[in-house]
Order: C-alpha cells, then sequence, then structure tokens
C-alpha cells in the first residue's frame, strides 16, 4: 500500500484498525501521522486518545493494554508505537511469549482502536507477525514519490505559500533538486528547505523563476557532471576544466566527481545500446530505472558520440579510477588528465 493509498482511506474514513508504516520518506511518514491525528483525535480528549510508546523499550504488555482500552468521550483513539522493530528481519527484541500476544491481538484488533507501528526497514514478508497485521489491517510503504508525484507536490507547497511558477521553471527545479536523480539521498525534508529559501528570497514578488532557484540552490553534483561530459562531447575542454575546478574549489572530493563521470559514461553507453536496438526513450525509463526527463536529457546528449567513442571513455574513465586507487595518481591531476584525454578521443 502506498502513501497516496492511505491518505484516501483517511479522507473517505475507511480506516483500518492496524497499520504498519516503513520506508525511507520520513516527511510523508510524518504528514500522515499529522493528518491522522487531526482527522480521528479530538484535542479536549487528546491525553485520553492519542497514545505514543517508543517500541524499542515499552512493554508489550503496556502498549496491547493502551490499544484494548476504550476511547474516552469519541469513537476511536489511536495509538501510535515509533521504533517499532517487532516486523524486521533481524532480531525483533520480542519473546515468543510476546510474539505470541501480539500475534494474538493483530488477529482481532479492537474496532475503537487505530493502531500504527513506525519502523524504517522494510519488514520481512515471511514472519507470522507481518502476516497477522496484513489479515486485519495494512503494511504502508513511504517510499520516494516520482516524477509525475514530485513536480506536483512541490508545485502545492509553491502554491500554499502564495506563490507560482510556470511549467517549465518547474521542470529546471525539479532538476536543481537532484530528488529523482538515480542514487539520490535527497529526501522531501532537504527539498522543502530548499523551497523555503527560494520562496523567502522572492519575498513579495509572487513569480518564482529559473534565476531565484539558480541563486538560492546549488547545482546538484549529477548536473555539473553533466554538463562537463557535455562540453567534452563539444570539444570544450576550457568548459570542462572550468566546471571540474569549480566542484574542486565546492569540496566535492575528487574520487567522488571521478565515480560520478564513469557512472554517467555507463548510463550514456547503455542509452545508446539500447536506443541503437530500438528502444524509445520513455521505453528506457523503466528499462534503466531512470526519470523520463533524465533518460531524454541524456538521449539527447549522446548525439555527437559513436558507440566507439562512449566504449572508449567509459574504458578511460574505469583506468583513472583504477588508476587513483592504487596510488598511481592524484584524484585532481587524474581528473584533469582524464578530461584532455577524453577531449582527443577517437570519434
Amino acid at each position: 500500500m502506498s502513501y497516496a493509498d492511505f491518505m484516501k482511506e483517511l479522507d473517505n474514513d475507511n480506516l483500518k484498525p492496524v497499520y504498519l508504516f516503513y520506508g525511507t520518506e520520513m516527511y510523508l511518514m510524518d504528514h500522515s501521522i499529522d493528518k491522522l491525528r487531526t482527522e480521528k483525535v479530538n484535542d479536549a480528549y487528546a491525553d485520553f486518545n492519542w497514545s505514543v510508546f517508543d517500541g524499542s523499550s515499552a512493554e508489550i504488555d503496556e502498549i496491547l493494554g493502551n490499544c484494548e482500552t476504550l476511547p474516552f468521550f469519541d469513537d476511536s483513539k489511536v495509538v501510535l508505537i515509533r521504533n517499532a522493530p517487532f516486523f524486521n528481519a533481524t532480531k525483533n527484541r520480542l519473546t515468543t511469549a510476546t510474539e505470541e500476544a501480539l500475534i494474538e491481538y493483530l488477529k482481532k484488533p479492537s474496532d475503537t482502536s487505530v493502531v500504527v507501528f513506525l519502523g524504517t526497514a522494510k519488514p520481512d514478508k515471511r514472519k507470522k507477525l507481518y502476516k497477522a497485521l496484513t489479515k486485519s489491517g495494512k503494511a504502508v510503504e513511504f517510499g520516494k514519490l516520482n516524477d509525475r508525484t514530485f513536480p506536483k507536490w512541490m508545485q502545492k507547497i509553491i502554491n500554499e505559500a502564495g506563490k507560482t511558477i510556470d511549467p517549465g521553471t518547474l521542470h529546471f527545479l525539479t532538476e536543481q533538486t537532484a530528488y529523482l536523480d538515480y542514487g539520490s539521498e535527497k529526501t522531501l525534508h532537504d527539498v522543502q528547505n530548499m523551497l523555503q529559501k527560494v520562496i523567502g528570497y522572492c519575498g513579495d514578488r509572487e513569480k518564482i523563476t529559473s534565476t531565484d532557484i539558480e541563486t538560492m540552490i546549488d547545482k546538484p553534483l549529477e548536473k555539473s557532471v553533466f554538463d562537463m561530459v557535455d562540453a567534452l562531447g563539444s570539444n570544450k575542454t576550457d568548459v570542462a576544466f572550468r566546471i571540474s575546478h569549480k566542484l574542486f574549489e565546492e569540496g566535492e572530493p575528487p574520487i567522488k566527481v571521478l565515480a560520478m563521470v564513469t557512472r554517467h559514461f555507463r548510463l550514456l553507453l547503455k542509452t545508446k545500446m539500447y536506443m541503437d536496438e530500438g528502444y524509445t526513450p520513455s521505453a528506457l525509463s523503466s528499462k534503466l530505472k531512470l526519470p523520463a526527463f533524465v533518460v531524454k536529457k541524456n538521449a539527447a546528449q549522446i548525439r555527437p558520440f559513436s558507440m566507439k567513442r562512449l566504449a572508449y571513455m567509459l574504458n578511460s574513465c574505469k583506468e583513472t579510477e583504477f588508476a587513483v586507487k592504487t596510488g598511481q595518481y592524484e584524484g585532481r591531476l587524474a581528473i584533469e588528465t582524464l578530461m584532455v584525454k577524453l577531449s582527443r578521443s577517437p570519434k
């Protein structure tokens, strides 16, 4: 079950008696919990009908006792168990007896309580505990938003702040956040902080521009690497050198920059290979597990490159990585030497 599915159940007042929340996108999880409390708990009786436990230390008997207690002057109550390791594949701190007690509750949960277990790790779906929960309730995964829902989420925050943004600038903002980039560790909390900077920078001005975004959001490493490779493909070695120097001045480790350049050439080679086989950029999006707009950008970037040239450039990157890791080259010098080599690569 997804975050959107849970929100629909909450909006329709069709909640299950028990849920397991897990995943990496804590912003969405926190938002769901806040809305659950707003919708289901009367502030006047919150001391009685809103209970929070720490699953890593609280006794199961105490938790279950609270779940079975009737709500005070209301139809339902909410019980939240944070740091709940019970459903993980690793050790879950439950004895056999307490695990059985929890399973028995999950088989026949109270119909006047909404119980939410919060975790981050993916649950072990083979466990009896998990199977018992999903028979009477739902497991909700809070993963990253995709390339369709992420821009809409940003648009909503911008609109709620009384600002506007046109579709082209929103697309540019999506790229600049690096949230959707392959391997990105950016979260919605990170993006929200970026948006607040941009919104604050606009002041009383209503419309957000690309200049506002460029001023307040640092260009992500992935975008700098893309521009560097673009410059090399156009034989603009001086531009590639300026980009690399800026990255080093900003404190990016040379070995990290080198790894990103190697990864990018690997993606370009795969894109070229699949497109030569007849794949369209939209079909490649799912095959390469990349957002559609990233695949389209890569597809446009490979036009000046032959398969032979891309293979040579990727192999040169791998050789340089090996030389740096084995101490044959200092990182910064290795990248600069590599860029000269790539600019002179065979067509």
